[in-house]
């Protein structure tokens, strides 16, 4: 274990091959008794995640040793905590915890009084970042700012800049993106000015994060790659990979389809080495999404149904949830209105139960497009106004420029033309603003449709030809064809207009 006792692959990989062996010699030997050189292998051995459904049974092992001393337990008992934690077992975890906390306070003066307070902080930062999880934002939010209190009351800056960070991530999740930077900014900077590089790049990664949330791809690739980088630099195969994850997901929001599952599935091969079951989830999502988005159903479907069981399997709702409303997308795109509308009525009561705003805003939107589709547009109406609705207010802009959209197509559809061809040129000109490519094509080819329904043939050509372009330009075939299929219908219009 001193030879291979880092987490660098060649060496996890020599040590799978003997895990299981080392894991009963280990056993043996600390159930005997108390050896330096055993436990240093052992803490060795704990670098590697993916061997925690294996290697955890010896934390059990060395805490029971009655000779193990009180600051060496709590070092164990932390290795547990961040063992459950990787494994997705949060009560488990908090229950460590409160192990933790009750020990210390049984330690009376034999501890020093500073230790003691920095093994506090760990417990309750620890703790936020399970309910931060858990979705209970507002309960880690509360968490962390009395651990901020007491670190800076203390002179912990690596503690107050932790608390930073995780606060900064939060308000990530709440899409208060300006609070979230300033909040990060300020915790990069207090932990370069602490030299901790690894707190300093994690800032870097969650500050690329905001700008891809914000739809600036081009800021949110060049903080993700330096982090990616760095990353690699110090050793952090699992940030690495999260870093080529959102690399991935930003090319799949450009609807750069073919360099988005390149990456995503080299973070799926990443995160299967470490073994991050939930990494690997999230680009099974992910990859099951863009092939939704390619209208290639089949292969979509069984890429969601894999990530909604992998979910499942280590009780992450809202990853499964999510899921569960592409799922339900897929069916309402293949004309199964009932089963798209069951899918996506559990999706947002599931939504709704977790506390997930946009979730149950996006399950809305869904539905309204089913009840469109049936062509019941006073139903469409209602859903995509109470989803946009949400959407302005969490600050969606996605979101609220799709609703946009499909009011002008319901009103297309009406024949209410003028009032489609406004909101058309507003959603366009937002989903421009957003980078949004695809959605931009979309708004032009109904644009386009309107304009040819209006006899307005020279500009219906512009527009429709200008969508065609910006479709094959994305990859997009359906959307090539059906702008292909509207500028036929032009010709044969002006063919039929000219031998009158």
């Amino acid at each position: 274990m001193k030879a291979h006792g880092t987490n660098e692959i060649h060496s996890q990989n020599t040590v799978e091959r003997h895990v299981n062996n080392i894991v009963k010699i280990f056993g043996q030997q600390l159930a005997l008794k108390v050896n330096d050189d055993y436990l240093k292998a052992t803490a060795s051995l704990m670098v590697y995640q993916k061997f925690y459904p294996v290697t955890g049974a010896l934390i059990e092992t060395v805490m029971e040793n009655p000779k193990l001393e009180s600051g060496d337990k709590l070092e164990w008992m932390l290795r547990k905590v961040n063992i459950c934690y990787w494994m997705r077992k949060k009560i488990e975890a908090k229950e460590e915890i409160h192990k933790m906390q009750m020990l210390l306070d049984d330690m009376g003066s034999l501890f020093p009084m500073d230790e003691k307070e920095k093994w506090k902080l760990t417990c309750l930062k620890k703790l936020a970042k399970i309910l931060y999880v858990e979705n209970k934002l507002l309960e880690a939010k509360t968490l962390l700012l009395e651990t901020e209190a007491v670190s800076e009351r203390i002179g912990d800056q690596l503690s107050q800049a932790e608390c930073w960070r995780c606060l900064g991530n939060i308000f990530l999740i709440e899409n208060n993106y300006s609070k979230a930077r300033s909040m990060l900014s300020d915790a990069k900077a207090a932990f370069e000015q602490i030299g901790n590089r690894l707190g300093s790049v994690q800032c870097l990664q969650s500050l690329g994060n905001i700008c891809r949330m914000e739809n600036n791809y081009s800021e949110a690739r060049t903080m993700l790659s330096d982090a990616k980088a760095a990353f690699e630099q110090i050793g952090d195969r699992l940030d690495a990979a999260q870093c080529l994850q959102r690399l991935g997901d930003i090319c799949r929001m450009e609807a750069n389809y073919s360099e988005a599952r390149t990456m995503l599935s080299d973070a799926k091969a990443a995160f299967e080495q470490i073994g991050d079951r939930f990494g690997v989830a999230q680009c099974l999502q992910s990859l099951g999404d863009i092939y939704r988005m390619e209208n290639n159903y089949s292969k979509a479907r069984t890429m969601l149904s894999d990530a909604k069981a992998a979910f499942d399997q280590i009780g992450d709702r809202l990853g499964a949830t999510q899921c569960l409303l592409s799922l339900g997308d897929i069916y309402r795109m293949e004309d199964n209105y009932s089963e798209a509308r069951t899918m996506l009525s559990d999706a947002k009561a599931a939504f709704e139960q977790i506390g997930d705003r946009l979730g149950a805003a996006q399950c809305l939107q869904s539905l309204g497009h089913v009840f469109s589709m049936e062509a019941n547009y006073s139903e469409a109406k209602t859903m995509l106004s109470d989803a946009k609705a949400v959407f302005e207010q969490i600050g969606d802009r996605v979101g609220t420029a799709e609703c946009l959209q499909s009011f002008g197509d319901i009103c297309r559809m009406e024949h209410g033309y003028s009032e489609a061809r406004r909101m058309l040129s507003d959603a366009k000109t937002a989903f421009e603003q957003i980078n949004d490519r695809l959605g931009a094509a979309q708004c032009l080819l109904s644009l386009g449709d309107i304009c040819r329904i209006g006899n307005h043939y020279t500009e219906a050509r512009k527009m429709l030809s200008d969508a065609m372009a910006a479709f094959e330009q994305i990859g997009d075939r359906l959307g090539a064809a059906q702008c292909l299929q509207s500028l036929h219908k032009v010709s044969q219009m002006e063919s039929s207009y000219s031998a009158e």
